[in-house]
């Protein structure tokens, strides 16, 4: 047990085990006072270290306790599953037993792709029969069809824009920035589309980057389309079936 004297007096130390204190000091709080800051009577804590338990601050070395935070098990958490990119449904023909499948995806960001059902009937079984006597399509896309509330034949469900053939893109017909032999590839396979709606009477219009053409009412081919209707249809090619009661099957 250590003393020491202070302002005249003497006072004990409690030991470290804090088992021994001196006479008329208890081991609990405010066991022992010592003169503080504004000379009032500060207690000794239960280790006898002065300022323990309040009352005033102390420049001598100070204790603190190991505080024991609540454990917190956590087990393996599963995250959710993560969503791929949804593959879109392989190319189907327009008409059953048709050979080459059609795609429906819209290039436009934000825009749907058109659904082929909302084509006519008729208009889907000629478009495929087109599609199916080019001999190198195997398959096309198909990124506009129907379109509602439009006049002329997309509002009536008797018209199809296409802009990939074989996964190509038609624009490559003409596109000075692709191999010469991308660009031949291309143009093969518009020549043979265009060729197979010159000789399907019921297709009304054939327009695309190799040029295209209108058909009279009497069945046969009429004019040309103009410079400004190529232009226009440099990226994909418009074909427009006739409509009933000049259909024929």
């Amino acid at each position: 047990m250590e003393t020491e004297s202070t302002d005249n007096r003497m006072w004990t130390r409690v030991s470290e085990d804090g088992k021994h204190a001196a006479a008329g000091m208890s081991l609990g709080s405010g066991g022992g006072t010592k003169t503080g800051a504004g000379g009032k009577p500060q207690p000794y804590g239960w280790h006898g270290y002065y300022g323990e338990t309040g009352g005033g601050s102390s420049s001598g070395q100070e204790y603190r306790g190991k505080v024991s935070l609540p454990h917190e098990v956590r087990g393996t958490v599963t995250p959710p599953a993560q969503k791929g990119t949804v593959a879109p449904p392989p190319p189907a023909p327009l008409n059953k037993g048709g050979r080459v499948g059609v795609s429906t995806k819209n290039d436009v960001p934000g825009k749907q792709g058109p659904d082929p059902e909302a084509l006519n009937p008729e208009a889907r079984e000629q478009m495929q029969s087109v599609l199916d006597k080019a001999p190198g399509a195997q398959d096309v896309n198909m990124n506009s069809g129907y379109r509602s509330g439009e006049k002329g034949p997309h509002g009536e469900g008797q018209a199809a824009d296409i802009n990939r053939i074989n996964g190509q893109k038609v624009s490559d017909a003409n596109n000075p920035n692709v191999p010469v032999e991308q660009r031949e590839v291309m143009r093969e396979r518009l020549d043979e589309i265009k060729a197979a709606a010159e000789g399907n009477e019921n297709v009304e219009a054939y327009l695309g980057p190799n040029g295209g053409f209108f058909r009279r009412a009497d069945g046969k081919i009429g004019r040309s389309t103009t410079p400004e209707e190529d232009e226009a249809h440099q990226n994909h090619v418009h074909i427009t079936i006739r409509k009933p009661p000049l259909f024929r099957q």
